[in-house]
């Protein structure tokens, strides 16, 4: 099979500046490769939790990405609102855990949202050259662009089940005076002690299975912290 080089209609294609969001599963590759049926399960319930949110924001595009997902959208209020939509179900899905003692599905997310330019590829299935007009559901999945690598890079930075905003983010939104956007303010202390605590805790208890890193549980736990409870 050949392919021919990207023609004009590519190249022109609008690249617009947008906001995207990276959230991922923490700790998908080590249970992964420990128990991959665990695996699958928690990272199937991250991605009904984004499609439920998206429900509610159809303007919101998703791009899936094994463990995580590209969210995309041109307005900050919209993606707010997915974002905190996407938390609070999450929220949800994790009380019937616990409430059924399923502590090995219990499962955290970080995210990082940017602003910038970031090409998506069901932006150019119309200008796609002729060798690669059967290939659409490939390219629509495509995400690109240096907003894209700012959001990916900076979630290793958001606390545990938090949300973590980059730079250019605060410039668009002067209101924000705050790199972390907290979804649950007013309840951040419940969260942090009946959910955050006994995910680590049976993390702890389940190192060898899970693969899990205990040296890090301080850390995550003092992050945690102040993003909920301080």
């Amino acid at each position: 099979m050949s392919f021919s080089d990207p023609d004009d209609g590519i190249i022109d294609a609008d690249v617009p500046n947008i906001y995207v969001a990276w959230c991922d599963v923490m700790g998908s590759s080590a249970i992964m490769e420990r128990n991959i049926h665990i695996g699958i399960v928690r990272i199937t319930h991250f991605h009904s939790a984004i499609l439920r949110a998206q429900e509610a924001s159809p303007s919101v595009e998703v791009v899936p990405a094994g463990d995580g997902a590209f969210i995309t959208c041109m307005d900050w209020s919209e993606m707010r609102s997915f974002l905190l939509n996407f938390h609070n179900f999450m929220g949800w899905q994790s009380s019937r855990k616990i409430a059924d003692e399923r502590f090995d599905l219990l499962y955290l997310t970080r995210c990082a949202v940017s602003f910038g330019q970031v090409g998506l590829g069901s932006r150019i299935l119309k200008d796609l050259p002729p060798d690669l007009s059967n290939h659409q559901q490939h390219i629509r999945h495509l995400i690109m662009g240096p907003a894209v690598a700012a959001a990916y890079q900076l979630e290793k930075e958001a606390p545990p089940f938090g949300i973590v905003l980059h730079e250019s983010v605060m410039k668009q939104q002067p209101s924000l005076k705050d790199r972390l956007l907290r979804w649950n303010e007013n309840a951040g202390q419940l969260v942090y002690d009946n959910f955050i605590k006994l995910y680590f805790a049976h993390q702890d208890e389940y190192a060898r299975v899970y693969g899990y890193d205990t040296s890090r549980t301080a850390g995550y736990l003092s992050s945690a912290y102040k993003y909920f409870a301080e």
